[in-house]
C-alpha cells in the first residue's frame, strides 16, 4: 500500500490525561505515560481541525451524528477524541469516513490521516463491534474514584460483554498497579485473545513482563507494538505520541 505524502507536518497542541505506570528496566526507572486506560480526556487545538474538535465537545457520540463535508483530518479528529472519551462505535464511524476521506478516487491511494485513521482502527478499537450500553458500563467503570469499585465494575462488564476488550485492559491496569501480577496476567491474555492487536494490551504486556523479569518476552510484545504503528514519519497525533513513548522504551536494552 502506497502512501500520499503531504506538506510538513504541524504538530499539534494535545494531551493525554490519565494514571500512568511506572516500571523498572535494569535500574533505570521509567514512566510508561498515560495511555494504559481506555478512556480518560483528550484535549486539542489545531486550527485546521477546530470545527471537529467543537463538533466532539457537543456529543458526537452516535455514528449516526457525524457531520457531512469535514476533511479526513476532521473526521480522524473526531475518532481520536471519542476514543479517549470510551465511545468505541462512534469513533469507529468517524475513522472509518477518514479513510475514505483521505483516499483517492483515481489511484486508491491514501493519505496520511487516512493511514492513520487504518492504525488507529486496528490498533486501539474492539475488534467487534459494541453496544452502547457496554460502553457506557465500561465508562461508568473507569470513572470511579475507587479502584476497588472499578476492579467489581469492569468485571461485571467483563462477564456480561466477554468479547469487548477494553474493560480487560482496563482491569489489567489495575491488577498491575496493585502488583496483582496473575491477576494482570490473566486479563492481558484474554484481551489479546480476542484481539492479538490490542495496543493497550500489548503495552500492559510488557509491563507485566519487565516485572516478572521475562524480558525477551517484553522486548517482543514491544516490538509487535512497534511494528503495528509502522514508520514514525507518517504517523499523526494520537499515533506518533504512542509510538515516540514506545521508542523511549526500545531504547533500553532488556536483558
Amino acid at each position: 500500500m502506497s502512501i500520499r505524502k503531504s506538506g510538513k507536518r504541524k504538530k499539534p497542541d494535545w494531551k493525554v490525561h490519565g494514571p500512568g505506570l511506572t516500571i523498572i528496566f535494569g535500574g533505570l526507572l521509567l514512566g510508561m505515560g498515560t495511555c494504559f486506560l481506555n478512556g480518560g480526556t483528550l484535549s486539542h487545538t489545531m486550527g485546521e481541525v477546530g470545527k471537529a474538535v467543537n463538533l466532539t465537545i457537543n456529543n458526537v457520540r452516535s455514528p449516526d451524528n457525524l457531520p457531512e463535508g469535514l476533511t479526513a483530518s476532521g473526521y480522524y479528529v473526531i475518532g481520536v477524541n471519542n476514543k479517549a472519551s470510551g465511545w468505541a462505535e462512534a469513533s469507529r464511524a468517524a475513522l472509518l469516513k477518514a479513510i475514505s476521506a483521505d483516499t483517492s478516487k483515481v489511484d486508491g491511494q491514501i493519505g496520511k490521516y487516512g493511514h492513520n485513521a487504518r492504525v488507529f482502527l486496528k490498533t486501539s478499537l474492539p475488534l467487534e463491534p459494541t453496544s452502547k450500553d457496554a460502553e457506557q458500563a465500561n465508562i461508568a467503570a473507569l470513572n470511579q474514584a475507587n479502584p476497588a469499585k472499578s476492579a467489581s465494575m469492569f468485571r461485571a462488564v467483563i462477564n456480561k460483554y466477554p468479547r469487548f476488550e477494553w474493560p480487560m485492559g482496563n482491569l489489567s491496569s489495575i491488577y498491575l498497579d496493585e502488583n496483582e501480577l496473575d491477576l494482570a496476567e490473566e486479563m492481558i491474555n484474554k484481551s489479546l485473545e480476542i484481539n492479538p492487536d490490542y495496543l493497550n494490551g500489548l503495552k500492559n504486556k510488557v509491563a507485566l513482563k519487565v516485572r516478572q523479569r521475562k524480558y525477551k518476552e517484553a522486548q517482543a510484545a514491544l516490538q509487535h507494538s512497534l511494528d503495528l504503528l509502522g514508520p514514525p514519519e507518517e504517523l499523526e497525533h494520537g499515533m506518533r505520541e504512542v509510538y515516540d513513548e514506545l521508542f523511549q522504551l526500545q531504547a533500553i536494552k532488556l536483558r
